[in-house]
């Protein structure tokens, strides 16, 4: 079975008719613990727009610092 479809990819689609958005292409994830960090993503809204840049930030566990 293909992934894709004439139009596009079918997860994007799946993520896009839940009202649900992912973050992709992040630097440094190898410095975040698989379990028990906190990311905060604050993104500017461009109506319309496919994609944009955002700013993440890990919040460690007390443990990881």
């Amino acid at each position: 079975m293909s992934h894709f479809t004439e139009d596009g990819l079918i997860g994007e689609f799946y993520v896009l008719d839940r009202d649900a958005w992912q973050v992709e292409v992040m630097n440094n994830l190898d410095q975040v613990p698989a379990v028990g960090a906190y990311l905060q993503v604050s993104f500017p809204n461009f109506a319309g727009a496919p994609g944009f840049p955002v700013r993440a930030i890990a919040y460690l566990p007390d443990d990881e610092r």
